[in-house]
């Protein structure tokens, strides 16, 4: 696992920074282009010969959920937990988890595809989004407010163990999907959309961040790591080597030019187009 540190997200709600995580088009630049007229990274897989496959704990349509759900239909296959309820609930849920609450751990049930050779798949978890209370069951409620002293706000310190909670959570669903992958030859990346304003701003607002520029500074920072399999430290040692280069000179990096990224850890170039070199996160020049 190579950590980020400084990375952000190019905004600070989901609907907003699905414009630009997935797509070739850069927040600040303006070439009279809408977002979804640019190259996007599944369209980009599904040529390079990837078969793509989109699995979310998220919905599949709603008012905050169109524009990130609608590149799912870009993939070869799509499957989102609240469709497959009947299938998946029973085999994941306990009797003592909150009721008619649909945890990420449900997207470690979906199996590998074993008949293809080149898989891209893209996971979408709710992670610690708000409300934190809803995220986790309640075999993870380790964290107490009494944990946190150095809270003064009652309410501050109740969220702060609910935040806790989902992202222990977070990180057992996180590993249970890269054991998936552990004896294949892999590159997974993880990021979040967008952050959160945790009491930073305000000591009782536990949330998105708001529209202030203090509170945005917060909503834009974000968790971003690769992990390698061993396998494809063997097969790619000149890829790995430079990712685990760029990770310890910790630059800034925005996700907006997260497509380059993928594409440069992959092996894959645009013709006669050097962006991939200019954008990657894993060019230390």
């Amino acid at each position: 696992m190579i950590v980020f540190n400084g990375v952000n997200s190019p905004e600070t709600h989901t609907t907003e920074a699905f414009k630009y995580i997935l797509n070739t088009g850069i927040k600040e630049q303006q070439d009279n282009k809408q977002w979804y007229e640019h190259t996007n990274l599944i369209e980009i897989l599904n040529t390079a010969g990837y078969y793509t496959i989109w699995y979310s704990n998220q919905e599949a349509k709603g008012l905050y959920d169109n524009l990130p759900s609608g590149h799912s239909r870009l993939c070869n296959e799509s499957f989102f937990t609240s469709d497959s309820e009947k299938l998946f609930i029973t085999k994941y849920f306990s009797s003592d988890d909150k009721d008619g609450t649909r945890y990420d751990g449900l997207l470690i049930k979906y199996p590998l595809p074993k008949h293809k050779k080149r898989l891209a798949i893209f996971y979408h978890l709710l992670g610690q989004h708000s409300d934190f209370a809803l995220r986790y069951p309640r075999k993870f409620n380790i964290f107490r407010p009494k944990d946190y002293p150095a809270i003064h706000s009652e309410r501050g310190k109740q969220k702060m163990a609910e935040y806790d909670n989902a992202t222990l959570y977070n990180d057992y669903v996180v590993n249970s999907l890269i054991s998936k992958f552990e004896k294949e030859d892999a590159i997974l990346f993880y990021l979040s959309d967008h952050g959160q304003d945790l009491g930073k701003t305000d000591p009782e607002y536990y949330a998105h961040a708001k529209n202030t520029p203090e509170s945005k500074e917060w909503g834009v920072k974000i968790p971003f790591m690769v992990y390698v399999s061993p396998k494809f430290q063997e097969l790619h040692p000149e890829t790995t080597n430079r990712i685990r280069l760029a990770a310890k000179q910790s630059k800034g990096y925005n996700t907006d030019k997260f497509v380059f990224s993928v594409m440069d850890a992959i092996g894959c170039r645009f013709k006669d187009n050097n962006d991939v070199e200019k954008y990657s996160l894993f060019r230390t020049h």
